[in-house]
């Protein structure tokens, strides 16, 4: 009975604030959070046309869902000479991402709002012949009319919190009636799979984290050059997408470690470059910047990373790294990236939205989580002075994060009679 209930109310409840839409996508333009230019993709107006033969519709949210659709998508389009691939997702970050990451015969739309006439209108210009979902972000409208259609469905790389698990525990009929959408489920580990399996959801089967799967950050070979150059021998480590708060905290651990390394080279590079003029007066005004053209001084301590696309550059740089967003309430960020450069990784206290992936490098013996400042600063001090535990979680992090054609392969297998179905070959 809860089930007919709130099926029944959500649609009504958003079709109350339907109205409310364009003042919405007005705020939200405002605010930087929509592409002026591709307002109506979010009501259902395409702005491109459907090309002809087979269409996979990836839906992917944000940025950290469509890097690790990248190796999936060049894949299916290198096994179908005919296909193209649909990817949606929902934040002006990952429209841009996409616009320089995805291949020929894939195109970009924004994912429309969840209302019942949008996803109609959504659905009918693009007539996908199967469609897969990635990570936990679910639209009950959307998906109702996937299933109404017949269109063969998957979720993919599916995550569920154990706080997620708890909420839906109290409308468990309805989370899997949500999920009666997808023919399978695929989900990123074993811990993920418990848990739909104890909200009743059938079909669930593990394949590998796709994260793992998404190709290095590149570097440009003159500048990576350089910048090993102007290191040299000294000692350094890297503070990666630092928040406020956390630079403060890179100081005072080169602060702590410097009397035992006096050229210690201390590398932030902050999540928002925006911020580099508040980082620079932590730092001090002799601090060395990217964004100028400079780099690293014998006499300096610190170097400001603060340019756009060029993460490859710095973990290459830095043996040690340690990802930001930890220690702050962000709760965290990727280190596959980092571990993929091959870096000794270090993450802080707070990874609520990589737990995922911690899970998977921690136990490869890639990754230390530390839970304080004291332990962090101990943590450096280890991996600077012990060569042989460095170069130890280095060559594990690269081992860890090659896994990519197994677990292509997983989810290709896995995926097979959903796209069969489609007309598109899996292996």
């Amino acid at each position: 009975m809860v089930v007919h209930f709130l099926s029944a109310l959500y649609p009504l409840a958003i079709g109350f604030a339907t109205p409310l839409v364009p003042a919405l996508l007005q705020w939200r333009t405002a605010q930087g959070k929509e592409d002026p230019l591709r307002r109506t993709e979010r009501t259902g107006h395409s702005t491109r046309s459907r090309p002809e033969g087979p269409l996979l519709w990836i839906h992917a949210a944000s940025v950290g869902e469509s890097i690790s659709a990248l190796a999936l998508i060049d894949r299916l389009l290198q096994k179908n000479a005919a296909l193209h691939i649909l990817v949606t997702s929902g934040t002006v970050t990952s429209a841009n991402l996409l616009a320089h990451k995805l291949p020929a015969r894939a195109i970009h739309q924004y994912i429309p709002l969840d209302v019942p006439r949008y996803a109609r209108r959504f659905l009918d210009h693009w007539t996908p012949d199967a469609a897969l979902w990635l990570e936990s972000e679910l639209w009950p409208n959307l998906l109702s009319e996937l299933k109404k259609r017949n269109i063969p469905a998957a979720r993919i790389n599916a995550r569920l919190t154990a706080k997620s698990e708890h909420g839906w525990r109290w409308v468990k009929s309805w989370f899997c009636q949500i999920n009666s959408a997808f023919q399978v489920i695929l989900a990123i580990g074993p811990a993920d799979a418990q848990r739909f399996n104890a909200l009743g959801v059938p079909n669930v089967q593990q394949a590998g984290n796709l994260k793992l799967t998404a190709p290095p950050p590149a570097a440009d070979e003159k500048a990576s050059a350089t910048l090993q150059a102007k290191i040299g021998v000294r000692p350094v480590w890297m503070f990666a997408s630092t928040h406020a708060g956390e630079e403060e905290l890179a100081l005072r651990v080169h602060t702590t470690l410097a009397p035992k390394y006096p050229d210690l080279l201390t590398l932030i590079v902050p999540r928002h470059i925006a911020r580099a003029d508040d980082i620079i007066n932590i730092l001090g005004d002799a601090t060395p910047r990217r964004s100028k053209g400079e780099w690293p001084q014998p006499d300096r301590p610190f170097y400001l990373g603060d340019s756009m696309g060029e993460m490859g550059l710095y973990y290459r740089a830095a043996p040690i790294v340690c990802v930001g967003g930890s220690f702050t309430p962000k709760g965290g960020h990727s280190p596959v990236e980092p571990a993929q450069c091959g870096a000794a990784v270090v993450i802080g206290p707070d990874t609520r939205k990589c737990e995922d992936l911690v899970d998977a490098l921690v136990p490869a013996g890639a990754l230390i989580k530390v839970r304080s400042e004291a332990e962090l600063a101990r943590t450096i001090d280890r991996l600077l002075s012990d060569i042989v535990l460095r170069d130890r979680m280095r060559t594990a992090a690269l081992s860890a994060t090659r896994q990519s054609d197994i677990i292509l392969e997983q989810t290709l297998a896995a995926l097979s009679p959903i796209l069969t179905a489609a007309g598109v070959q899996a292996t």
